[in-house]
């Protein structure tokens, strides 16, 4: 790759340096949000780690070298939803879990990641499945939390025109749950006064209210639980008895479904074990490949590395590993000059090999 581009983010990064420095943003990893033309995972079991050849695999961001690789050799698929938008937004989630604050609200509005990632938790239980809840083809992509009996979603997405957009925005008080008669629970609350569980449909890309049970301690006619269809709180609200609220909100609650997808952990988890195996296969073949195809071997690898650092680690911490990038590539450009396109493809090979040993440090910090 041409040293023009990055000269130009060397300056780009040279400016941000001069800038107040004493309170650093939180910067969400820049991942690609095109959809993939792959096949899409058709299960949730897909995801385990399968050997397949270069030429099946999404083409991913690159940091430097060639963009395109013919090179047939065997690596490992990471895991994936099939979905390039989701991915970025898992990524993302897992970025906001390892990284920000409770007071982090417009970084998390701004990038349509949930609400209750804000607190950092990087142990937590929050996980993400894909399911098809209009029954029109496409997946929806569900953020929830695997409790014993059931999983409350905080967020749930769809993609409209290669983008994706907010289908669910839940919350600790404000929690969906996906039933088994084809419904959308949800339950809120606004204080002890105040609480609702209702069903939704979801069709054609509208989701819309089925019924919705609620309480009301300060209406004046002293009957404090209340039916409707029109919505929460809904001030022609048929009055109900407290035996048929506690029954209704029974029966919507037996319906709920125990989900069964991957964590953010396992997918980090299994990102971080697929790029050790890409460094292991591309040791096992590099003997068997010269010049230019040795370097796109290990060039490969290194991008794939390059994008889990973005989402593993902090601002601060990337911003300081792209300048010692930039460095490093201009000493591998460097090294090739007053030598023929052979040799300097190997030089460049064995720059690239050497550097992704030293970047595998960061993994595991």
């Amino acid at each position: 790759m041409d040293k023009y581009p990055f000269c130009i983010l060397l300056c780009t990064l040279f400016l941000v340096g001069c800038s107040k420095t004493e309170s650093v943003q939180p910067t969400i990893p820049d991942v690609t949000v095109a959809e993939t033309s792959e096949t899409t995972i058709q299960a949730e079991s897909s995801y385990t780690i399968a050997v397949e050849t270069a030429a099946t695999i999404e083409s991913e961001e690159t940091f430097d070298g060639p963009e395109n690789s013919d090179l047939q050799f065997e690596i490992v698929v990471h895991p994936s939803t099939g979905y390039a938008v989701y991915d970025a937004l898992i990524e993302k989630c897992i970025w906001a879990t390892l990284h920000t604050a409770p007071d982090d609200f417009d970084l998390f509005e701004k990038e349509q990641i949930p609400d209750v990632l804000r607190y950092g938790d990087s142990d937590s239980s929050f996980s993400f499945i894909r399911m098809d809840l209009d029954d029109d083809g496409d997946n929806e992509l569900l953020i929830y939390q695997k409790q014993i009996d059931d999983s409350p979603v905080y967020a749930a997405y769809s993609i409209e025109n290669g983008q994706l957009v907010w289908l669910l925005k839940g919350g600790e008080r404000n929690r969906y749950y996906i039933c088994s008669d084809g419904k959308i629970g949800n339950e809120g609350s606004s204080g002890a006064m105040y609480s609702t569980i209702a069903t939704y449909c979801y069709s054609g890309g509208v989701l819309s209210l089925n019924e919705c049970y609620f309480t009301d301690d300060i209406r004046e006619n002293g009957n404090h639980w209340f039916y409707s269809q029109i919505g929460s709180y809904s001030p022609d609200a048929k009055p109900i008895s407290e035996e048929e609220f506690n029954s209704a909100v029974a029966n919507i609650r037996k319906n709920y479904l125990s989900l069964d997808g991957m964590s953010l952990n396992t997918y980090m988890e299994q990102d971080e074990q697929a790029i050790r195996l890409d460094i292991q296969t591309a040791a096992q073949n590099e003997n068997q490949t010269h010049g230019e195809e040795k370097y796109e071997l290990w060039d490969t690898v290194l991008n794939r590395l390059w994008r889990i650092l973005k989402y593993r680690l902090s601002t601060e911490e990337m911003a300081q590993l792209t300048r010692e990038q930039l460095i490093w590539i201009n000493q591998k450009e460097t090294a090739t000059q007053n030598t023929n396109s052979e040799d300097g493809f190997e030089i460049q090979a064995a720059y690239t090999k050497d550097r992704i040993s030293e970047l595998l440090i960061y993994l595991n910090k």
